[in-house]
């Protein structure tokens, strides 16, 4: 592949190489290449700090329906030598649908970039895509966390402090079910998560990272400290709002992706008139990048929230 931005070729063959593309109309497949490469690589930068919270599910499909996840339970019937296995069936009691959506933009490289030498501002707008791309699916994440009916409310608004955060662990721990014969089971989950907004970083770190509780007259341990990971969002909307979560639950915040890579980039097609003269006929070679996915939960139990 060649490198069009490569910074050590004089800027005279630089162009000589960019006319003959141009001419023999290989210029679109040419900056195609770099146009991905530039794409994925700056899509990569921005930090993904809620992504790493869902489970991730591929699908074919516009919508994905998951039905009684929830309601299986645990395993502890006793199976005698010979004997016959319990069957464990999907109930139709639970059921979650998952909807796709596609997402993405367009950059264009025209003849004035290329007569004017403007290769940098093509370069520009293609990793301002690729970052508005992730953005994006961060956005979304958060909209979706923040959307009161999928997670679960602690009681009355607190504040984030060590009682009430040893408090909300161990409801969190203690949460339950209903399984397929209306039983009720213990969920076994162990929060690994506190998602916060910046503005509770600091009380954060003093909460769940000091050997001994702050401030205690007896220098008492700290219970809390690597319960669990911090994680600092800044698209959280609310100064005061925290969640204690379990990331990567499969019941839990699901990312369900179309399958193929994220992104995919397409380009325009160019046809052999274009270039019967040698000149670059067209004004414009556009390039295309998009996201298609969905968002969505089974068991809002995957995160408490400190409000109601």
């Amino acid at each position: 592949m060649l490198d069009i931005f490569k910074e050590d070729e004089p800027y005279e063959a630089k162009m000589a190489r960019f006319r003959e593309a141009a001419t023999t109309g290989d210029f679109p497949s040419l900056l195609r290449e770099d146009y991905k490469d530039i794409l994925l690589s700056a899509y990569a930068t921005v930090p993904a700090t809620l992504f790493p919270l869902c489970y991730k599910a591929d699908s074919n499909k516009e919508t994905e329906t998951y039905r009684g996840l929830t309601d299986l339970g645990p395993t502890t019937a006793v199976v005698p030598e010979g004997g016959e296995f319990p069957e464990r069936m999907l109930s139709e009691k639970s059921i979650v649908t998952i909807t796709n959506y596609k997402y993405g933009d367009i950059v264009s490289y025209t003849r004035e970039m290329e007569l004017y030498n403007k290769l940098a501002e093509f370069k520009r707008l293609t990793e301002l895509q690729g970052r508005a791309l992730a953005d994006g699916l961060e956005e979304n994440i958060a909209d979706y966390i923040e959307t009161t009916t999928n997670t679960t409310a602690y009681s009355a608004t607190v504040t984030l402090n060590r009682v009430n955060l040893e408090a909300m662990v161990m409801t969190f721990k203690k949460q339950t079910t209903t399984d397929t014969e209306g039983k009720t089971i213990r969920l076994g989950l162990i929060p690994d998560t506190l998602l916060i907004p910046p503005d509770l970083e600091m009380e954060a770190q003093r909460l769940l990272n000091s050997a001994l509780i702050p401030g205690s007259a007896n220098n008492d341990v700290n219970v809390l400290k690597g319960s669990l990971d911090i994680v600092v969002s800044h698209r959280l909307s609310s100064a005061s709002l925290f969640y204690v979560c379990k990331r990567n639950w499969p019941n839990g915040l699901t990312y369900q992706k179309v399958i193929g890579p994220p992104p995919e980039t397409f380009v325009q097609n160019v046809s052999s008139a274009q270039i019967s003269d040698n000149v670059f006929r067209y004004d414009k070679i556009s390039y295309r990048a998009d996201m298609i996915y969905g968002i969505g939960n089974l068991d809002d139990k995957w995160c408490i929230r400190s409000t109601t």
